[in-house]
């Protein structure tokens, strides 16, 4: 696949066919478990490492580590940066597209008055300053997750720019987009 088709065309497709179906709705379904949201991560990793490491997704190369686990061989298995495969191809992973959809959700809750009642559940505590929303109290776990309270605690872990007054949508997107990709360069600083 990768001698027909290049890197922007694969961008296109990885966006119009895997990350089309996962972000419909993903808000609302997107608090599953982990172990499930790991899955679908693996799933495209797979596809990255597939389409920029093709000699590791060949069938010689899975019917060699099929020989060498019947011969009690120790079989080399490359390990791979997906982090830097997800760089390449200028996406967010499956755990970033969450928490970006999940303020987007609460932007529109808290700008635009279009839901009464999911507007009232956006209550900001005593300092605007830092426009923090108040978590409601509640008793269950459906209820954490459920789609307004995620979408709470995404918005109350945005950096100060993101809940600044007075923002479009498109700027908001851009800020958020910004502070997700900072986060994920301090998560992999070396140490």
């Amino acid at each position: 696949m990768k001698r027909l088709v290049n890197v922007r065309m694969f961008k296109i497709l990885i966006n119009s066919f895997v990350f089309s179906i996962i972000d419909y709705c993903f808000p609302i379904w997107g608090k599953i478990s982990q172990t499930n949201l790991t899955i679908l991560k693996n799933k495209i990793n797979s596809c990255l490492g597939g389409y920029f490491y093709p000699y590791l997704c060949n069938k010689f190369n899975k019917l060699n580590r099929i020989a060498h686990n019947y011969q009690n061989e120790q079989f080399n298995i490359v390990h791979l940066n997906y982090t830097e495969l997800w760089e390449k191809c200028n996406l967010l992973s499956v755990h970033e597209r969450l928490q970006y959809f999940n303020a987007i959700t609460a932007y529109k809750a808290i700008s635009t008055n279009l839901v009464p009642d999911l507007s009232e559940l956006f209550i900001f505590g005593v300092s605007d300053r830092t426009r923090k929303v108040i978590l409601p109290n509640h008793n269950t776990e459906i209820y954490k997750k459920s789609p307004i309270f995620q979408a709470m605690v995404s918005w109350n872990s945005l950096n100060f720019e993101a809940r600044e007054f007075g923002l479009s949508l498109n700027r908001f997107k851009r800020v958020v987009d910004t502070w997700l990709l900072a986060e994920r360069d301090d998560e992999f600083v070396p140490r």
